[in-house]
């Protein structure tokens, strides 16, 4: 036998050893596990603000006000496991630690809470913390659904703690909080590092329209540490022009002059032995900029333009 063949025959026994013993290309299941009776500490921040800015001179003349409009949440809360149905979906009972809460209308203040500060425990907001409520968790990636909101709603109704905070609790906002969007259509099986998945994502911009994003996560790497396993999944969205003016109120000839510019992105670090995400964001800004139609290209003088953004932020991270 030639020594080119049995150089051949080596290579092909290092490979079947490779495949046998889990050598090859390093694979994820990009899906959530649980254990009855576990709990877990997490932190959500959730955050939605539009601003309009008036630039050059138009903006000391401007009778419209600019400045940024807004909320942002952030919840720290214990999820107990305590059960799990024949569909692999849990049921999560979540209790309320810490709580904050900052509303913002052009650039002022209308509610600032933050449980952690003294001189917030009068606020009936502060009722809230130790109070719970339960919810069914996919696995897959699926939205949340709730089981039993009525001990949360209860306090709410008693301390008359006003719109803003029922509205966090409304169970849309409860729902989109503990739904994880990254494991939706990534499948229950082995993906290979560099494999991607799609979902769709609409947004509602007011005035200017709604927009439709198609998230595209990719499967960057799997790293180990100690006994643990983590997937690295990063998103990049790509808009769809073509949906932008659906629901516009302005006429769509004067939407055509903004320069419109999207960054959505997002990343996820999942632990694979457990199924417990470790960290997972995404955050969508979006601008649209109009410079005066009547300026002269070339001129000395500064021109005015107006710039609308949005942002929207999520974010889940395990404290554990």
């Amino acid at each position: 036998m030639t020594s080119r063949k049995i150089f051949k025959l080596l290579a092909g026994a290092t490979i079947c050893l490779a495949i046998l013993t889990g050598g090859c290309a390093k694979t994820a299941t990009i899906t959530l596990k649980f254990t009855p009776d576990d709990s877990t500490n997490y932190r959500v921040v959730t955050e939605s603000n539009r601003s309009v800015t008036f630039e050059g001179p138009l903006a000391p003349q401007s009778k419209a006000k600019g400045g940024t409009t807004g909320n942002t949440l952030e919840l720290t809360f214990t999820q107990h496991i305590q059960d799990i149905d024949p569909e692999g979906s849990a049921i999560a009972k979540i209790t309320i630690n810490q709580l904050k809460l900052l509303s913002v209308k052009k650039n002022q203040p209308v509610f600032d809470f933050d449980s952690t500060r003294e001189k917030d425990s009068d606020n009936p907001l502060a009722k809230l913390i130790g109070e719970s409520y339960t919810v069914k968790i996919p696995a897959d990636g699926r939205a949340a659904t709730i089981v039993d909101t009525d001990k949360v709603n209860a306090k709410l109704r008693e301390t008359a703690a006003g719109e803003i905070a029922e509205r966090i609790f409304q169970s849309e906002s409860i729902e989109r909080r503990h739904t994880c969007p990254a494991l939706l259509d990534a499948g229950n099986k082995p993906l290979p590092v560099g494999q991607t998945w799609r979902s769709i994502k609409s947004f509602d911009f007011n005035m200017l329209g709604a927009k439709t994003y198609e998230k595209v996560y990719t499967l960057k790497e799997i790293k180990s540490r100690g006994n643990q396993r983590f997937a690295i999944v990063e998103m990049n969205a790509i808009p769809s022009p073509e949906t932008i003016a659906q629901s516009a109120q302005l006429p769509h000839q004067f939407l055509e002059k903004f320069d419109n510019t999207d960054q959505y992105t997002g990343w996820l670090k999942l632990e694979l032995n457990s199924g417990k995400v470790e960290n997972y964001s995404e955050n969508l800004e979006s601008v649209w900029f109009i410079v005066d139609p009547a300026f002269e290209p070339g001129s000395d003088k500064e021109p005015s333009a107006i710039r609308m953004a949005q942002t929207n932020f999520y974010s889940i991270e395990k404290l554990d």
